[in-house]
Formats: C-alpha cells, sequence, structure tokens
C-alpha cells in the first residue's frame, strides 16, 4: 500500500538519522576525554594549535547538535500525529473509504515515534557534554591567563629589588657606604644577580 512505502521511506530516513547521531555520538564522547585530559593538566604545557582544533571542532559538533533540534522534534510530532491517527487521508472507493495508514501501517509508525523519541534523549545528552566541553575550555583558558599573570608579576618582581640596589648605590652622597669602594660596581652587580636568582628559583619551587 501507498502507507506502508511512506512507512518505509520513513524507516529509511530514521535510520539515517540513527547512523549520524551514532557517528557524531562518538566523536562528542573522544573529543570530551582529550579536553577533560587537557584541563587537568598544567595549562602552560597545553598546545594552542591543538586546543585551537580541539575547539574549532566542539564549535562544529554544537551547531550539528542545534541543527537536529528541529529536525528530530518535527519528524517525531508527523509520527505521532499518524500513530495517533491524528491525521489520515482516506480515498474513497466505489464501494467503501480507503485509509492511507491502516492499523498496521500505524503500528510500524509508532515503533518509528519510539526510536524518533530515543534519537531526541541522545541529542540531548549530547549539548549537555558539548556545554560540559565549553565549561572546560573556559577553565583551561582562565588557568593560562592566570599562568601569564602569575609569570608577569613574577619578572616585575625580580626586577624590582635590582632597581632598589641601583637605585640605592645610585644615589650622589659623599658618605654613602661603599661609594669610594673600587669594587662597589662588582658588588652591587654580583647581589644584583644573586637576589635575582634566589627568586627565580623560588618562583619555580611555588610553579608561578
Amino acid at each position: 500500500s501507498v502507507g506502508m512505502a511512506i512507512a518505509k521511506i520513513a524507516n529509511v530516513f530514521v535510520a539515517n538519522i540513527e547512523t549520524s547521531v551514532s557517528a557524531l555520538k562518538e566523536n562528542v564522547s573522544h573529543d570530551l576525554e582529550l579536553v577533560t585530559s587537557e584541563s587537568r593538566q598544567i595549562p602552560s604545557n597545553a598546545d594552542p594549535e591543538y586546543l585551537s582544533e580541539l575547539y574549532r571542532r566542539t564549535a562544529v559538533h554544537k551547531t550539528e547538535v542545534v541543527s537536529l533540534r528541529t529536525l528530530l522534534q518535527e519528524t517525531k510530532n508527523i509520527f505521532k500525529a499518524v500513530a495517533s491517527d491524528q491525521v489520515d487521508v482516506r480515498r474513497t472507493t466505489s464501494d467503501s473509504q480507503e485509509e492511507l495508514f491502516p492499523p498496521f501501517v500505524e503500528v510500524s509508525l509508532t515503533d518509528l515515534l519510539m526510536r524518533t523519541r530515543h534519537l531526541t534523549s541522545i541529542r540531548n545528552n549530547l549539548e549537555s557534554d558539548l556545554e560540559l566541553m565549553f565549561e572546560r575550555f573556559q577553565e583551561i583558558q582562565s588557568s593560562q591567563q592566570t599562568a601569564v599573570g602569575r609569570r608577569f608579576t613574577g619578572v616585575l618582581s625580580i626586577l624590582l629589588l635590582p632597581q632598589l640596589i641601583a637605585g640605592y648605590f645610585g644615589q650622589n652622597f659623599e658618605n654613602t657606604p661603599g661609594y669610594r669602594a673600587d669594587l662597589g660596581w662588582v658588588y652591587s652587580l654580583g647581589l644584583i644577580v644573586v637576589v635575582s636568582l634566589i627568586q627565580l628559583y623560588w618562583f619555580k619551587k611555588k610553579k608561578y
């Protein structure tokens, strides 16, 4: 019958969607593991190009998942309307009216309705996973910004004490200790180097 032919076409349509959603689910799960692994590592060890490619793939997955929302919802509405006999087309013959979707076709469409509802559930879960991935990306970016801020603060701190020492020995007073010393410049330079190395060691130990 025409109704069964339509049901078989709809079955192929749903099967193709199931294949696409299954592949998308596998890709999202794989990328979610990668993003989670990156978020647990030291931000300075992250490869910017790798993270950029991972973010691009996540954005593509997000677009695909969002585009499935309307498709699945409208498909589910059609199957529901036909399966519940809310919509039907009847053809009048010489002695009776023939239904386009007889009961045995409605049973097939009910099965397709259940499969479509399952696909909708998977799509919603994928959307939640993608939201989690974007949160992981924000955590990585925040950690990287914090690490950069710490390095910048460390560099400023390392430069601060040498400037203090240089300012002290640069005072123009005759009675300044060490002002007339023959090795005053060497002492000053040595002190600057030692203090800077001590600070650098301390910052590395604190993982700044």
